[in-house]
C-alpha cells in the first residue's frame, strides 16, 4: 500500500495523524496493526533517504523507464513526454511552471528525469509527515531515531513469519501437555506449512496475521468436550480471550 498523493485535505491529514497515533499505541502495547505499507513510507517515517531503487518498490515501470531514458537520451525528442507527470494515484503534477506545455527533449531530458524522480519519491511527503507527527505524540523522537525502517515495521505490524519454536516457547496447555500426540501433530503440521499458511493459521487462532515483534503472551491450547484423539481447540473457539497473560 502507498499513500495517495491527492489525499491532502485537512480532513485527510487529521486521519493520517490519527493513524500515526495508532502506530505509536501498537508499539507501546505490543499489539500488531494489520497494515501492509510500502517500504517507501516506513523509510520516510524514520528519516531514511530515498533513491531510485525505492521508487522501483512502488512503481517498477517508472523506475525502469527512468533507467531507459538515461541510456537513450538522444532519442527522447520522438516521445510525447512533457514536464507534467502522473503520480501514483493518477493525479497530475507539473515539474516546472507551465510544465504541461514544455516538451521533453534530448537537451532537457536529464533535468526531467531528476525532477520526476524527486516528485515521485516525495509525492506523499505531507501525508507521511502527518503520520510521523501522530506517531511522535505517543513515541519520543529519541526512541524513533533508534529504529531502522524494517525494525519500525516489525514493531508496529509484527513479524511477517514466525518460527514454530517460538510458538512452542509461548504455548501453555489445559487438558494437554507438550508431549501429547495431538500437540506434536499440530507442531509437525505447522513446520510443514509455508509462511503464508502459518500466517493463516495464526489469524484463525488469534485474529492476527502476524506475531508481535516481542512475544509477551502465551497461546493457550485447550481440550474441550471432545474425544481423547481429537485435535486441540483453537483459543477463540473456547473463549472470547485470544490469549492468556503470562
Amino acid at each position: 500500500m502507498v499513500v495517495r498523493p491527492s489525499a491532502c485535505t485537512e480532513y485527510h491529514l487529521r486521519m493520517f495523524r490519527f493513524l500515526g497515533k495508532l502506530m505509536g499505541l501498537a508499539m507501546r502495547t505490543n499489539d500488531c496493526l494489520s497494515l501492509r505499507i510500502n517500504p517507501v513510507v516506513w523509510k520516510q517515517l524514520v528519516g531514511e533517504a530515498l533513491t531510485r531503487a525505492d521508487l522501483a518498490l512502488c512503481d517498477f515501470r517508472a523506475a525502469q523507464n527512468l533507467d531507459r531514458l538515461s541510456q537513450a537520451s538522444p532519442l527522447v525528442g520522438s516521445t510525447d513526454l512533457t514536464f507534467a507527470v502522473a503520480l501514483s494515484d493518477g493525479s497530475t503534477r507539473e515539474l516546472r511552471d507551465g510544465g504541461s506545455e514544455i516538451r521533453v527533449t534530448a537537451e532537457n531530458c536529464m533535468e526531467w528525469a531528476l525532477l520526476y524522480e524527486r516528485a515521485r519519491l516525495s509525492e506523499s511527503s505531507r501525508q507521511v509527515a502527518a503520520i510521523r507527527d501522530g506517531l511522535l505524540e505517543v513515541i519520543p523522537s529519541s526512541v524513533l531515531s533508534m529504529y531502522t525502517w524494517d525494525e519500525l515495521e516489525a514493531s508496529i505490524c509484527g513479524r511477517p513469519d514466525f518460527e514454530v519454536a517460538v510458538l512452542k516457547e509461548r504455548a501453555s496447555y489445559e487438558g494437554y501437555t507438550a508431549e501429547s500426540d495431538q500437540i506434536q501433530w499440530l507442531f509437525q503440521a505447522l513446520e510443514s506449512f509455508t509462511p503464508r499458511e502459518r500466517s493463516m493459521f495464526l489469524r484463525f487462532v488469534s485474529g492476527m496475521a502476524r506475531l508481535p515483534k516481542y512475544a509477551s503472551r502465551n497461546f493457550m491450547f485447550k481440550r474441550g468436550a471432545q474425544r481423547d484423539d481429537s485435535l486441540p481447540r483453537p483459543p477463540h473457539a473456547s473463549s472470547p480471550s485470544r490469549y492468556r497473560d503470562t
